[in-house]
């Protein structure tokens, strides 16, 4: 369904998604959030392509289970979004779409192995990297740093958009620091040129140069994570916690260390 929103964890042991699916979500019916979502292009072809000799309604019908879960999952709804693929599934076991729209459900409610292997499935069915990101963070969160490097390997040969690059570039630097090899990390980004200054940076940009700041903090580089954090500050939007952790920095030695934002999505959690 092409590049989605991902949600990778910053600790591995935490699910950021699950800081979000409340009670209050999952009470809501699914019919109430459907709206008028419209699928992609591709998605109706590959759906008209899997059902082709099936009469309109059903087809539909399948359309129409395929948007409530790609709505429910964009407004992060996990557990409704992974019912309705599910649905899809049992009648076209073959569907690209919805296996990865489970996978990346899998992946929202912190179901590290499930999500891993439908993505994988996709990854080898369509060769599509688009993905592979949220793959490398599943095996991230497992524990498996070798798989996280040989996907990232695969990634950056596969030439993909930046974005994509970008957030494998930030799952693999990271494992590497869960690892305890933390330069390793800072390394993988700086040969990257990723703290090289930006014009007009976009997101993924700043979501880099968080993540540099991050290990550099990590590493005891203090001016160096400094001035990666107001880099980030003067052009996130408050998307990111960046400004607070500057402010706390210079007192690191004695002011508690603020809880870590995801430098993807935004969403709090504690380390």
């Amino acid at each position: 369904m092409g590049t989605v929103k991902r949600i990778p964890p910053t600790d591995p042991a935490t699910s950021a998604a699950g800081l979000r699916d409340t009670a209050e979500r999952q009470s809501r019916p699914a019919q109430s959030y459907r709206g008028d979502f419209k699928l992609p292009a591709e998605v109706e072809e590959e759906i008209a392509g899997l059902t082709a000799g099936k009469e309109s309604g059903a087809r539909q019908r399948i359309l129409d289970m395929l948007a409530i879960a790609a709505r429910a999952y964009d407004r992060g709804y996990f557990k409704e979004s992974l019912q309705y693929a599910g649905k899809v599934l049992r009648q076209l076991p073959a569907s690209v779409s919805a296996r990865e729209l489970a996978g990346l459900s899998y992946y929202g409610l912190g179901k590290w192995h499930e999500a891993s292997t439908r993505l994988q499935w996709v990854v080898d069915t369509t060769g599509d990297m688009s993905q592979v990101p949220v793959l490398m963070d599943c095996h991230r969160a497992m524990g498996n740093y070798s798989e996280v490097a040989d996907l990232y390997d695969l990634l950056r040969r596969s030439s993909p958009l930046p974005e994509v690059l970008a957030e494998g570039r930030i799952v693999a630097a990271e494992a590497l620091a869960d690892e305890g090899r933390i330069m390793e990390g800072i390394e993988l980004l700086e040969r990257a040129g990723v703290r090289k200054m930006i014009r007009n940076p976009k997101e993924r940009h700043y979501r880099q140069w968080y993540v540099l700041g991050d290990l550099y903090e990590k590493a005891e580089h203090i001016a160096t994570a400094r001035l990666m954090f107001k880099r980030v500050s003067e052009c996130d939007g408050g998307a990111t916690d960046a400004k607070e952790r500057l402010d706390f920095i210079g007192g690191k030695e004695t002011a508690r260390r603020p809880r870590h934002r995801s430098a993807i999505t935004g969403v709090t959690v504690p380390e």
